[in-house]
């Protein structure tokens, strides 16, 4: 018995050496592996529902590490203060940013860590102090402080369908259905009489179509007879013009003719006298018609230089002088 006894004691003291043993192997190597491990701190301003200490910490979806540990900033009561382990290594860079995104349908939280450019400098603590990763809102924060005022919308959403629904607006709503289905019925019948009304308006047009080719036809006609009018009314004002040339010339010469006449006289002024006893009351008269017509072929002439058109078309205005 006392030998049973004894190898019982021995195996008890066996056990318990192993057991500690182990149990000192795990608590050494769970140091280490904490100390090994970057802390960070992440303030947040919304609830952190849903995180607590041991939740995954993600960098751009790869897990990085765990929350080592959530509690109030002691210096603002207005934030919450998480404290986080990252694996040695892990790339945090100046201008990355995390925020609390929801795992899933479960409910629970992690802490994503987005941004960081390469060029970008690495997150130091100052003093010695642990580092600080600047925070941005999530769409869980965003959710969640929504989620009051939607719940309020949909409660008056509600409230808003019951009155919409009472027994008096299921009549009128009966009612209007009913108004709706006989307009649809109307509409119907109104689509076939629109239906004759376009193939008439399609025969019109076709119709038209040939009227507006007649009128076509008309116009060319009238624009090649215009064409006409205007070559004969070209040759026209070219002799017109001609004509104005000639009676130019012949103006011209009554006049050289008369101050030829006048001369003569004044070279034959004592015969003349001599003469004016027996024929110088016609020679008088003679020579003033002469001065007229000259004067009227001139006025002619000046008419059609003027408007060759408006004299071979109107006439002239100006009606020569009787001789008195």
């Amino acid at each position: 018995m006392e030998a049973r006894a004894h190898h019982f004691l021995v195996g008890i003291f066996v056990l318990g050496l192993g057991s500690a043993l182990v149990a000192f192997t795990l608590w050494v190597a769970k140091v280490q592996m904490v100390e090994d491990r970057s802390p960070y701190y992440i303030y947040f301003d919304g609830s952190v529902t849903g995180l607590k200490e041991g939740s995954p910490v993600r960098y751009r979806g790869i897990l990085v590490g765990t929350v080592a540990e959530i509690r109030i900033d002691p210096e603002n009561v207005e934030r919450i203060r998480v404290k986080v382990s990252l694996d040695p290594g892990t790339p945090i860079k100046a201008d990355a940013a995390a925020a609390l995104e929801m795992s899933g349908l479960t409910g629970n939280s992690y802490v994503q860590i987005t941004g960081g450019s390469r060029t970008a400098p690495a997150i130091e603590g100052h003093d010695d102090q642990i580092p600080e990763i600047p925070s941005r809102s999530s769409t869980l924060t965003e959710v969640m402080d929504a989620a009051p005022h939607l719940a309020h919308q949909l409660s008056e959403i509600g409230d808003r369908l019951t009155r919409l629904l009472s027994p008096e607006n299921e009549h009128r709503i009966a009612d209007s259905l009913a108004n709706l289905h006989q307009m649809t019925v109307e509409l119907a019948a109104a689509a076939r009489t629109v239906g004759d009304t376009m193939s008439l308006v399609k025969s019109t047009a076709a119709h038209l179509d040939g009227v507006v080719a007649a009128v076509n036809g008309t116009l060319d006609k009238v624009q090649g007879t215009l064409d006409k009018v205007n070559d004969h009314a070209d040759v026209a004002v070219a002799e017109v013009v001609k004509t104005s040339t000639e009676a130019r010339d012949l103006s011209q010469s009554l006049h050289q003719l008369s101050d030829q006449l006048l001369g003569m006289v004044k070279e034959n002024r004592v015969p003349v006298r001599d003469f004016t006893s027996v024929g110088l009351y016609e020679l008088s008269l003679l020579i003033s018609e002469m001065r007229e017509l000259t004067t009227s072929l001139s006025r002619v002439s000046t008419q059609i230089e003027k408007g060759p058109m408006e004299f071979l078309f109107t006439g002239s205005r100006a009606e020569p002088d009787k001789p008195k």
